[in-house]
């Protein structure tokens, strides 16, 4: 009998990756891991990369029970290069055996943060929303939990930056979260239009809290993001025993958000 597919479960996968000292170089890596961890309970009912009928890939699905499946969808992130300190990569070697995994430099966390809310919108669609169909060919399957997960070595994700324009798509350490996300941009208090680069600086900070604000000024990328679960933010260290990087202040850590009903 498989085991129960619950934030508890997922949280022991992540947790055997960090036992077994497992660091990766890239999302995919992370993803491929996971899912050949959940191979294991569920030997054939794992799919990678599905394509669900709005035409987007889910990163794993696993069906639990004949058409009833769970959504994952992760998001591996690192720091900016002008937090290296003059190094090209973060090397992470096994004092074991002396593997080492280069982890480079994506950094645009405020970007990073905003589309790990988009999985969490998209997942809710599944699940909370509906009727949205996990797979493009089969009209009877139903999703019935979801999860978005985040592993990251960038400290930035789990602190408050009240002063970024993306203020509201961060996930500080220890928050409740249950409302919509939103973008703020600087306009020209003369013109009213939006203004970008250094000039923000000296804009006016408004919030876009609709889709009527983002067509109005011009920044249709910049929609709200729409939210109706609740979410505490519960990072988790990833805790490798025989890895050391050879920059500081680099560890790893994860969160993960449960999408039901």
């Amino acid at each position: 009998m498989c085991k129960s597919l619950d934030e508890v479960y997922l949280k022991g996968l992540i947790d055997t990756l960090a036992k077994n000292d497992r660091i990766f170089s890239s999302e995919i890596q992370f993803q491929l891991e996971l899912s050949m961890l959940l191979e294991k309970d569920y030997r054939d009912n794992v799919y990678v990369e599905s394509q669900s009928q709005d035409k987007e890939y889910t990163d794993i699905a696993v069906e639990t029970s004949k058409n009833n499946f769970v959504l994952i969808e992760l998001k591996f992130k690192t720091p900016d290069k002008q937090d290296l300190k003059n190094h090209k990569d973060i090397v992470y070697t096994n004092t074991k055996n002396g593997r080492k995994v280069h982890v480079y430099p994506m950094g645009a966390c405020d970007e990073g943060s905003f589309l790990f809310w988009k999985d969490v919108e998209r997942l809710e669609g599944f699940v909370i929303r509906k009727p949205r169909k996990p797979f493009i060919f089969d009209d009877t399957s139903k999703v019935y939990k979801a999860f978005a997960i985040i592993l990251s070595n960038d400290c930035k994700y789990w602190q408050s930056h009240p002063k970024s324009l993306a203020s509201n798509f961060f996930l500080p350490d220890k928050e409740t979260i249950f409302n919509d996300r939103f973008w703020k941009i600087a306009i020209d208090k003369g013109t009213g239009k939006k203004i970008d680069g250094k000039k923000k600086n000296k804009g006016e900070i408004i919030e876009i809290k609709s889709e009527k604000d983002a067509i109005r000024f011009d920044c249709i990328n910049k929609k709200p993001v729409q939210i109706r679960g609740k979410y505490e933010t519960v990072w988790n260290d990833y805790n490798t025993s025989n890895v050391k990087a050879n920059l500081a202040s680099f560890n790893f850590r994860y969160l993960i958000f449960v999408i039901e009903n």
